[in-house]
């Protein structure tokens, strides 16, 4: 420590207050040597930061920048220092707005950077004011790389927009390419374009057979045959499943989209092979054409789906053209179905009876049971009008089982009147999601138990569709239903496909022509031959053989002449109501 000299014997002397003055200047001193030493420590942590970190004075001169920010540049640290920093932004940017930072103090933006190269890049810019006695004296500037972030972002975007399965759009980017047609279509008098939604036919076939990993390989098989065929213009999607959308832009009226389905169909021709498997696929396609006045997407997607609907129902392998005639039935299906859902509750549905007479001697021999429903509105609707919507709905089950309770309690009822003298027969008709239910054999069951009508006295009736729709199902539930002792009718026999060789395994007890053979004998040719040989068939395998729909005397005495056992339709009666039914019973005589 520094002293003052005694003049006497040389010494230093101390005095308090240059002793305190020494002691402030070694204080600071170790301040200045650790305040150096924090520094080097900051120095190093950023020089080592994966950010990019510059100093500028407030004329954007860089100071300092540390190895991050150079290489993220392209630069070294010794080409940067004393440059300004617009060197490191891309051309038409600037890097640093010094009257902004200053104002803001700390200032947080997105720009676009440039490389030595002259390649560009996104970033994340922080810039904060260092400030000094006097007020700010230099800017920080972080720098962070968004190359990584926007492409994360952008496959998001991407995995959003389209399909994972084949990389087609899906749904949400074809509404956006719509909206661009439409708007064009707007702006452009006579701009057409052309939604066309195509489904495989029997797709599920053969995800059934071959399974779903073949079936995802056809789908993409199918993708890249048909996007082969489309214009650059045109936008191709895939909406789900096996449904795929065209957006076919600047088409010439109706007819360039019938071209475009055409040739979609005729690549759809040629077989696909896939792991070694042959397989053949066809598609039906609906289209709806811009012309008829659309403003939303959904719009266009709706009525593409109604003419699916149309072509599907066609067969196989067609295509239909939305008119505005479908749209109509489309409403008014809603509204049928909607009206459906609460007849049942309302019990608006009433149950008519046919009476079925032996053809040899007049005599009737059961009733069919028939079902109606008094709509509130409409009046009096026969299946025609609505049968269809309760199988697509799967109303059909609930009415179907409504129907054959009420059947059979009538039928008892008939049973117990003197003037029916022999035991009254009952045919009810099983829908075919009845016939599939798994309960079905059951609930039967436990209807006749309720009613007290006798089983053997019960003829339920499935058409040989859906009895050869699944022969092998079919036949385990007919058996089933057969232990039951009820007797088993095949309807509409003539119109489906059924196998001879199934047809003698199924425990069968009737057969019922369809109507229109017995419409067509005498006018067509060939008519009364494929009921004699029905009747043929049916004598081989120890049937009985019902002819429906009899008109007329000639009809009558053509089957009788063909020793049909069995016949109804209107010559003999309408449809009855209950009361009107038995009335029938009571008063009719023999009718043949």
């Amino acid at each position: 420590m520094p002293a003052t000299h005694d003049a006497q014997d040389g010494k230093a002397i101390e005095t308090p207050a240059m002793q305190e003055l020494f002691e402030k200047l070694e204080d600071a001193e170790k301040g200045r040597q650790h305040a150096e030493k924090a520094l080097k420590r900051l120095e190093r942590a950023v020089d080592t930061m994966h950010i990019g970190v510059t100093i500028t004075d407030l004329d954007g001169t860089i100071l300092y920048t540390n190895p991050a920010d150079a290489t993220m540049h392209g630069y070294a640290v010794e080409e940067l220092i004393g440059e300004n920093v617009d060197l490191l932004a891309a051309p038409e940017h600037s890097r640093l707005a010094v009257e902004q930072v200053l104002r803001v103090r700390v200032w947080e933006r997105e720009a676009v950077d440039a490389r030595k190269d002259g390649t560009t890049f996104p970033v994340l810019l922080i810039s904060d004011v260092v400030e000094g006695p006097d007020g700010p004296v230099a800017i920080v500037t972080t720098c962070g790389n968004l190359t990584e972030r926007r492409r994360a972002e952008q496959q998001l975007i991407d995995d959003a927009l389209h399909d994972p399965l084949t990389g087609l759009a899906n749904r949400a980017l074809l509404i956006h390419h719509l909206e661009r047609s439409l708007g064009r279509a707007r702006r452009q008098k006579n701009y057409l374009f052309a939604v066309l939604i195509l489904n495989i036919d029997r797709f599920q076939v053969i995800n059934d057979s071959l399974g779903h990993s073949f079936g995802d390989r056809l789908l993409v098989s199918v993708a890249r045959r048909l996007h082969a065929c489309l214009r650059p213009t045109d936008a191709f999607a895939r909406l789900s499943g096996d449904e795929f959308a065209i957006l076919a832009e600047d088409i010439s009226k109706e007819i360039g989209a019938t071209r475009v389905a055409n040739r979609m169909r005729g690549l759809l021709a040629a077989p696909f092979i896939i792991d070694g498997q042959e397989v053949f696929v066809s598609a039906s396609i609906g289209i709806a054409v811009s012309s008829n006045g659309y403003t939303q997407p959904d719009q266009l997607l709706r009525d593409a789906n109604l003419a699916l609907r149309r072509a599907k129902a066609r067969g196989e392998s067609s295509h239909e053209i939305f008119d505005t005639v479908m749209h109509q039935n489309a409403v008014t299906l809603l509204q049928l179905e909607t009206d459906l859902r609460r007849a049942l509750e309302r019990r608006e549905f009433r149950t008519f009876y046919q009476p079925i007479v032996a053809l040899d001697t007049g005599r009737v021999t059961g009733m069919e049971a028939l079902v109606r429903w008094e709509h509130p509105s409409r009046g009096l609707l026969a299946p025609k009008d609505f049968l269809a919507v309760a199988e697509e709905t799967g109303l059909i089950q609930e009415i179907g089982w409504w129907v054959l309770r009420e059947a059979c309690t009538q039928t008892c009822k008939w049973q117990s009147m003197e003037s029916v003298s022999h035991p009254l027969t009952l045919s009810v008709n099983l829908s075919r999601k009845q016939f599939t239910q798994p309960d079905a054999v059951k609930r039967i069951g436990n209807i006749l138990k309720e009613t007290g009508l006798d089983a053997e006295n019960l003829m339920l009736e499935m058409t040989e569709t859906a009895i050869m729709n699944d022969a092998e199902p079919a036949l385990r539930m007919l058996s089933q239903l057969k232990a039951l002792n009820v007797q088993l009718h095949m309807d509409d026999f003539g119109t489906g496909y059924a196998s001879l060789s199934f047809l003698h395994r199924f425990p069968i007890d009737t057969l019922k022509i369809d109507r229109s053979f017995v419409v067509d004998m005498g006018t067509r040719p060939g008519a009364s031959e494929i009921i004699r040989t029905i009747l043929a068939l049916a004598k081989n395998l120890n049937m009985r053989v019902i002819a429906e729909g009899i008109e007329t005397k000639e009809q009558l005495t053509e089957l009788k002449d063909l020793e049909c056992d069995l016949g109804q339709g209107n010559y003999f009666c309408r449809p009855l109501e209950p009361a009107a039914a038995t009335a029938f019973l009571r008063d009719h005589p023999p009718l043949v």
